[in-house]
């Protein structure tokens, strides 16, 4: 797991400095070692959000919240995404 910690951290950093491609690109690693990762859903979600794909960012946080459904941070995350797009929940 270590190794993906590395990743995480280190996609986190790109996607701090807007290297969002980058960012995604490491992330997409991340779900390579641990596919039931919701922080990583949530990162890939801020970023679709951050390039305004609200669809993308929709699918995203659906599969953080399903991974880790006790996370709230999550569910304000797609609740402040549906006000976006116009959508209820």
């Amino acid at each position: 797991m270590v190794r993906f910690e590395k990743m995480f951290v280190q996609a986190n950093l790109e996607k701090n400095r807007k290297n969002f491609d980058q960012a995604t690109a490491l992330y997409y690693d991340c779900l390579k070692l641990k596919p039931s990762s919701g922080a990583v859903y949530y990162e890939l979600a801020n970023i679709a959000f951050e390039k305004d794909r609200y669809f993308e960012a929709e699918e995203n946080i659906k599969k953080a919240i399903k991974f880790v459904p006790e996370n709230l941070e999550y569910k304000r995350f797609l609740d402040d995404l549906y006000v976006k797009m116009g959508k209820k929940r």
